[in-house]
């Protein structure tokens, strides 16, 4: 496996004594802006460095196993709990696992000033180091014995990080031209002309559905607590709603402190998303973190509300990820609401040009954007290591696929370059991707006892959907020993689609399916009608219905499958009429979908 090296631009200086202090100073562009520093080595000698550099002051935070006392410490996993709140000094070590989720969500909890310490293995074993987060990676009867995704981190940390040090160097960046800088106590203009346009819409006449996206950091959720101030001294009933009760905190605090002096304006009302909602004359809904909520509920929201305000994040670490924003245009496009979308684009927390914002968005790949071009079209396959040497071009693949998935998270890239059972396909034109799809290979297991017990419902391995499924929901146990193809994802560029490239690149994926000698090609998603009418316009067939509403995205989930060989043909036969018989005993939850996925060649019982 190759690894492709990033030389960092910086000044190396002798061997640097793990007591010195490696707070950054003037780092950034404005005083006041919040560092990454990196340090390197053992997980002993980088315990000891980062200890000593902090001190004893200030709120600290730790995320990994064996905090140090002093510290507000969470498991690898267990950052979400801090959104919402801010400390000074975060240390993540990363020797117990590099989950970029974990590290997304808690480094925007580092307030104005404050530093991020990240613990790593030395570089250039970092590949190689036995990471937790591999596990969760990894599917049955697999292993990562070399991470590119670490590969990946190693080789760009020493370009993004303020300072690093190891136990045999450290390196400092140059510092630019510090200006000052002070958080704003009172509302920006950028604040104050979103309020003023969001009462603007909120007063115009029919149906609103506003929509207001920023980074975090920009204050959206004290933009909010404004809105709700101004519309409640204008008459307004204001609701509030959000994934959770804690998320609306700040936006209740900043209503707090612009109240009205009208006595007779009534304070704000959080109701729980899935709660009933009152009927209220001269209503407005505003609803925080919108991505963390599934679009079935939201659409049943905006069923329920006539005014409603959304507001979230670009990113996805508190929920959904930017293909909820794609997928949530989508919806309001086929609602009659008026939905115009709002932007706040200045910083509020933390200086502009932010180094640790800046280091987050280029190592955790938040920022990756995907511009698509016109020429000759080509399929290929993607080889994941010269992938590493291409840095824009994986990102343009990356974004593409975001952009298509309403749940898309930090972590999906580390999935994208490490899972050993994925591979990536693509449309290229013109030298950039124009149409992608991530694949899982599943299937062909040997262990006789192992099938029996995922047949009675007592294993579960990792990975292996569309087998497991089929074993477990029929008892085909046969299912898990063929070789099947599900497609993970699949994206067409936003500017090139209805021209067929989707469907052209499956015709492709089968064709190299057969040439592979593989069973089957499958995927599972939740249902909706565009998407359900994509695959069957492919010749997919349904497998199976969920009995639940999918957390993730509101809807049934559903398994489609086309048979390439005739022993999966028929072993389809029979999971096409257990499925038939599956769909008669369920009480209906869906009767339209239902009968949309029913199969045409088992007749219906009355």
């Amino acid at each position: 496996m190759r690894f492709h090296r990033i030389e960092a631009n910086v000044s190396t200086e002798p061997s640097l004594n793990p007591s010195a202090d490696l707070r950054p100073r003037g780092t950034g562009q404005y005083v006041g802006s919040r560092a990454l520093v990196a340090i390197t080595g053992s997980p002993d000698f980088c315990r000891h460095a980062a200890i000593a550099s902090i001190g004893d002051t200030g709120h600290r935070r730790w995320v990994g196993s064996d905090a140090p006392d002093g510290f507000e410490s969470v498991s690898t996993r267990g950052a979400r709990q801090w959104l919402g709140s801010e400390c000074d000094t975060l240390v993540v070590d990363a020797h117990t696992g590099f989950d970029p989720d974990t590290i997304g969500a808690a480094a925007g909890t580092v307030r104005a000033g404050g530093q991020m310490l990240l613990l790593v293995p030395p570089l250039d074993v970092w590949s190689r180091h036995a990471d937790p987060v591999n596990e969760r990676v990894a599917v049955h009867g697999t292993r990562i014995d070399g991470s590119r995704y670490l590969a990946r981190c190693a080789a760009l940390l020493p370009t993004v990080a303020s300072q690093w040090m190891s136990d045999t160097a450290s390196t400092t960046l140059t510092p630019a031209p510090t200006r000052a800088w002070a958080p704003p106590t009172e509302p920006t203009p950028d604040q104050t002309q979103l309020v003023a346009d969001l009462v603007a819409a909120v007063a115009s006449p029919g149906a609103l559905a506003a929509v207001v996206r920023a980074d975090r950091g920009r204050g959206k959720s004290a933009a909010l607590g404004l809105l709700a101030a101004e519309l409640a001294g204008r008459g307004y009933a204001v609701f509030v709603t959000a994934p959770g009760r804690r998320a609306t905190d700040v936006l209740f605090r900043h209503a707090a402190d612009h109240w009205p002096a009208q006595a007779e304006a009534s304070a704000p009302v959080f109701l729980a998303p899935d709660a009933p909602h009152p009927t209220v004359d001269n209503s407005v809904l505003l609803v925080d973190e919108a991505g963390g909520l599934h679009l079935g509920l939201t659409k049943r929201l905006l069923q329920h509300w006539n005014k409603v305000v959304f507001a979230g994040t670009v990113h996805g670490y508190e929920g959904a990820g930017r293909g909820f924003a794609t997928r949530f245009r989508q919806l309001l496009e086929s609602l009659p609401h008026h939905s115009p979308l709002f932007t706040l684009e200045q910083p509020l927390r933390w200086p502009p040009g932010d180094p640790l914002e800046a280091a987050l968005n280029r190592l955790l790949m938040l920022d990756a954007t995907h511009t698509a071009r016109c020429g000759a079209r080509t399929c290929r396959w993607l080889d994941r290591d010269q992938l590493l040497e291409h840095e824009p071009y994986l990102r343009a693949v990356y974004a593409l696929l975001s952009e298509a998935h309403y749940r898309t998270r930090p972590l999906d890239l580390r999935h994208l370059l490490d899972g050993p059972n994925l591979r990536v396909a693509v449309i290229d034109c013109g030298g950039q991707p124009v149409a992608a799809a991530l694949i899982a290979d599943e299937g062909q297991f040997a262990d006789r006892e192992l099938v029996t017990a995922i047949a009675g419902g007592t294993r579960r391995p990792r990975g292996h959907l569309m087998p497991q499924l089929l074993t477990w929901q029929y008892g085909l146990e046969h299912a898990c020993t063929q070789r099947w193809w599900r497609v993970v994802r699949i994206a067409v560029d936003s500017a090139q689609r209805r021209e067929g490239l989707g469907a052209h690149l499956l015709t492709w994926l089968q064709e190299q399916a057969l040439i592979e000698q593989v069973d089957a090609v499958c995927t599972s998603f939740g249902a909706d009608n565009a998407v359900l009418s994509f695959w069957e316009a492919n010749e997919y067939q349904a497998a199976y219905l969920g009995h639940v509403r999918e957390a993730t995205s509101g809807a049934f989930a559903v398994a489609m499958v086309r048979s390439l060989t005739p022993r999966n043909r028929d072993l389809m036969a029979l999971a096409r009429a257990a499925f038939a018989n599956a769909l008669h005993k369920r009480t209906p939850d869906d009767p339209t979908l239902e009968a949309r996925l029913h199969p045409r060649d088992c007749p219906r019982e009355h």
